[in-house]
């Protein structure tokens, strides 16, 4: 699961909500990474707000399932490695899932509520 939205969703929940809802629906409907990456259309496309995930798991958790796990190493071979024997071995938070509803859910009514 990602945190995708598309056009529709844009202007249905994101468009028109204050100034904040009015400029994020520029950002994604003026995207330079779309001309970049040679994308000249919406219809039936998505882009993913990867921005959202760090304040969403900072209001819940919930939303970001995570766990504590060790930080990967590159070894010689160039492939990433976890099982070490390193007693310097670092810990890390991944997370393993999101719960894009309830994200967009909190978004949208925070953006309904925009000045």
């Amino acid at each position: 699961v990602q945190l995708s939205l598309s056009l529709p969703d844009t202007e249905r929940w994101i468009k028109g909500r204050g100034k904040i809802g009015d400029y994020l629906h520029h950002l994604y409907t003026h995207n330079p990474v779309y001309e970049q990456r040679g994308i000249y259309e919406h219809v039936g496309r998505t882009w993913i707000a990867w921005d959202l995930i760090n304040i969403a798991w900072l209001l819940n958790p919930d939303w970001v399932p995570s766990q504590i796990v060790s930080f990967p190493m590159l070894d010689e071979q160039m492939v990433w490695q976890r099982e070490r024997d390193d007693e310097d071995q670092h810990m890390m938070r991944e997370a393993f899932g999101i719960n894009r509803d309830a994200i967009f859910r909190d978004l949208f009514e925070k953006l309904e509520k925009a000045p």
